[in-house]
């Protein structure tokens, strides 16, 4: 037969019986060997044509002849005698149904498998399950903790006699583990680990504490977090260990529960699954247990709290009242629940009360206030209530709870105390009035006294009357410091000085400041300095007067308590940001010192360190005082460092703004000589020897003076003369200079006469008093000639010659 007429299986069936392809030819080659006839055969016909049968190559059969002829190729008709199409689909087909078998089998194997196993997760869920109720059913009879943790131990022993259970609880301070449960461990490892510290490396369960995560150890013998306890789980006989940490629901930490082994075990799914639930449990019994445990705590302080407790439902029914209700309105619970708190009203509270607690309460937010209420008997009394809505797990409010206490006596004493607030705020402010009232009088013979003594001073005196001369000033100036120190304190106890905002350089203020007190210094022989670091900044706004008296007082009193040695005021500065900086102030001495239990009451009012202090070095104890409430007022601080026999060391510090050089008005120097000037002049003054004084300090300067006794002749003479400049007194009989000044603004046109007050007030609200009434500038009685002549520098500029 033709190869090439076979079907394509057969075909194929033949090729792989006959004919194999080796890599790298390109024609076939067959899979038996030939013989050298064959071989000559097959040359000599180049197209091969080969039986169906492996063993018929090549055919014997006998020809017509009756002659047989053997290994001879010729092509022969070939007759199929085997379907082999229908015998390899035929073969698949098994093969098919064989395959289908097994998948169906492998399907129900696995199926088998698989319900097995569900079966068993059922088996453990129902387990778990029973466990649950089994706390929830000793939780409704209030048992212990211990007794339901116990009981949960001894499920999971009983269903899997492998594993050993433990409870471990963490302390208050999330620190150690102390003692839970455990039932089946030695009493000597429970002993060992109790108060363990939790951390890495501290076993499974100090481990799972610390991290708060899972901890296998499958060997105890070989895991590092066991190298300090193997000796202790071998006497136990415990060599595995899983510990899951206890956590709440608000996910915190409650202690560990650790199931362990008898033999290193690895642990299944299951397994890790099992102890997460029964760690869920153990969190599940310990917060309800702690909840029980503190409702009853809460309701044991509700039921015998000194406060009246009132619940109320969403509409105000009352619900439950606390027995200290009962005692204090007399009505009974039976009375007042089902009733609403109204029932206390006394009709002498506002309504808007009432309308402002339900506003804030239906809007979910707290509310107190105060209620005059009515108890049972008529009697009144005053209640101060803490209301609170309750929310449920959606958010909705379902009750109130309002916290009432009684503070009838508490609000008599608040009455009697504003009474006697009120009545010690008048007192004060009489006595304020009293001390500006004696100061101010003490001020005008006191510019009689400076003033006539000023004048006496530039006339030719002996040696002995220019030293009663100087007596006379330097006491005149003692009083005045005394004067002036009782009428500061007296203003800042009544909180009415009011603190300036000017510019201002430091360091030309402690300048001047030590200026003013060298003095004194160099009559003790003593050196007075400054340390003002050149890279601190220079230029602030604050008020200057004010912290130059502090410093003045500070100084002052370092140089009085210090007979050898040094005197010396230390500038250090804090930078805040660019706008602000902390600077602080300290005044060191080498002087008395200053015993440390004498500290404490230094800075009060007429204290000194002792009263040898004030027989021999004088003083009212009032400048510690009042440097104190005014760097109070200025948001700063002040404190003192001393040693007795050794010095003293007085410290301020204050926040300070920065200021701008081009905002600094640099102070123009003032000649204390007998400057001539060009004008005429009005001086006001009721009181004679203060007319005299001011006429005799500015006689000599060439200038016209005339002098009125009160405002309205002030005004008569203003209308008739032209004046270059008015000295103004404030308080006058018939008209004072406060109304002779709007007056003459009034009727000024085109000019304006500069005005300057002479007043004994020399308090900030004073001067402003002048200055709203249209005076250009306020000089303080007692005033000194300087002061006047200063004045008329400024305001007769081109009068000047």
């Amino acid at each position: 037969m033709k190869l090439p007429t076979i079907n394509f299986c057969t075909r194929l069936f033949i090729i792989l019986c006959y004919l194999s392809f080796s890599v790298g030819h390109a024609k076939p080659e067959l899979s038996k060997p030939l013989s050298k006839e064959e071989q000559s055969w097959v040359k000599r016909h180049p197209h091969i044509t080969i039986g169906v049968d492996p063993d018929w190559a090549p055919f014997e059969y006998i020809n017509q002849q009756g002659q047989v002829i053997q290994r001879q190729w010729i092509a022969v008709n070939y007759e199929q005698k085997i379907d082999y199409t229908l015998y390899v689909y035929t073969s698949l087909a098994v093969l098919l149904f064989i395959v289908l078998i097994l998948l169906w089998n492998w399907r129900l194997s696995t199926e088998v498998k698989a319900r097995k196993v569900a079966e068993a997760a059922l088996y453990e869920s129902q387990k778990i399950l029973q466990y649950k109720n089994n706390i929830l059913e000793l939780l409704s009879k209030g048992s212990s903790l211990k007794i339901i943790l116990e009981s949960l131990i001894t499920h999971l022993e009983s269903s899997h006699p492998e594993m050993i259970g433990s409870v471990l609880l963490l302390d208050k301070q999330k620190k150690h583990l102390n003692n839970g449960v455990a039932i089946s461990l030695p009493e000597h490892y429970m002993q060992a680990i109790d108060g363990i510290k939790i951390g890495l490396g501290a076993g499974s369960c100090g481990t799972a504490a610390f991290t708060g995560e899972q901890v296998i150890v499958e060997n105890i013998m070989t895991h590092p977090y066991w190298e300090g306890f193997q000796e202790l789980a071998r006497s136990a006989g415990v060599s595995a260990c899983w510990s899951q940490p206890i956590i709440s629901s608000c996910n915190e930490i409650l202690g560990t529960f650790a199931i362990y082994y008898r033999q290193p075990t690895s642990p299944s799914q299951s397994n890790l699954k099992l102890i997460h639930e029964f760690s869920v449990l153990t969190a599940l019994a310990i917060e309800n247990v702690q909840s029980n445990e503190t409702l009853k705590k809460l309701s044991l302080a509700v039921t015998q709290s000194a406060n009246i407790v009132i619940i109320t439902d969403r509409k105000g029914m009352i619900e439950y009242v606390n027995p200290k209700f009962t005692e204090v309105t007399g009505y009974s619970s039976e009375e007042a629940i089902g009733n609403t708190p109204g029932l206390l009203k006394s009709g002498l509270t506002e309504q808007s009360v009432y309308t402002g607690l339900w506003s804030a309460l239906l809007a979910g937010k707290k509310w107190q206030g105060e209620f005059l209420n009515r108890k049972k008997n008529g009697e009144l009394y005053w209640a101060w209530d803490n209301v609170a809505p309750i929310h449920d797990n959606s958010g909705e409010i379902t009750h109130f709870v309002a916290v009432e206490i009684d503070y009838t006596e508490r609000k008599q004493a608040e009455v009697a105390l504003k009474k006697a607030k009120s009545e010690a705020e008048q007192a004060n402010k009489a006595k304020s009035e009293f001390l500006a009232t004696i100061t101010h009088e003490l001020r005008t013979p006191m510019n009689g006294v400076l003033g006539m003594a000023q004048i006496l001073e530039e006339t030719k005196l002996t040696p002995e009357q220019r030293e009663s001369v100087d007596i006379i000033l330097r006491s005149g100036n003692s009083l005045l410091d005394i004067i002036n120190d009782v009428l500061d304190i007296s203003k800042l106890e009544a909180e009415k000085v009011i603190l300036e905002k000017r510019h201002f350089n430091l360091e030309q203020l402690i300048a001047n400041t030590l200026a003013i007190l060298r003095p004194k210094s160099q009559e003790k022989s003593l050196q007075l300095s400054v340390i003002y670091p050149a890279h601190y900044p220079r230029l602030f706004s604050g008020d200057p007067l004010r912290l130059q008296q502090i410093l003045l007082n500070l100084v002052s009193n370092a140089i009085k308590f210090t007979s050898a040695g040094y005197v010396r005021l230390n500038v250090f500065c804090h930078i805040i940001n660019e706008q602000q900086v902390d600077i602080k102030l300290s005044v060191e001495d080498t002087g008395i010192g200053i015993a440390s239990e004498n500290i404490t009451h230094l800075f009060d009012p007429f204290v000194q360190a002792d009263q040898t202090t004030t027989r021999k070095y004088g003083g009212t104890g009032l400048g510690l005082s009042i440097s104190k409430k005014l760097i109070n007022l200025m948001q700063g601080h002040i404190g003192v460092d001393s040693t007795l026999g050794k010095g003293s060391h007085f410290w301020i510090s204050l926040p300070l703004s920065l200021a701008d050089k081009e905002t600094i008005e640099e102070p123009t120097q003032t000649k204390i000589l007998n400057p001539t000037f060009n004008g005429k002049i009005l001086i006001v003054e009721d009181d004679s020897i203060n007319q005299q004084i001011a006429y005799g300090m500015l006689s000599k300067t060439g200038l016209s003076i005339d002098v009125a006794e009160n405002g309205q002749q002030a005004i008569h003479l203003w209308q008739q003369n032209d004046y270059d400049l008015i000295f103004m007194d404030c308080r006058m009989p018939v008209m004072d200079g406060y109304q002779a000044t709007k007056l003459i603004r009034e009727q000024e046109l085109n000019s304006h006469t500069p005005i300057i007050a002479l007043t004994a007030n020399s308090g900030f609200e004073g001067h402003q008093c002048c200055l709203d009434s249209g005076m250009d500038e306020v000089i303080t009685k007692p005033f000194k000639k300087e002061l006047l002549i200063d004045s008329l520098n400024r305001w007769l500029k081109n009068h000047n010659t």
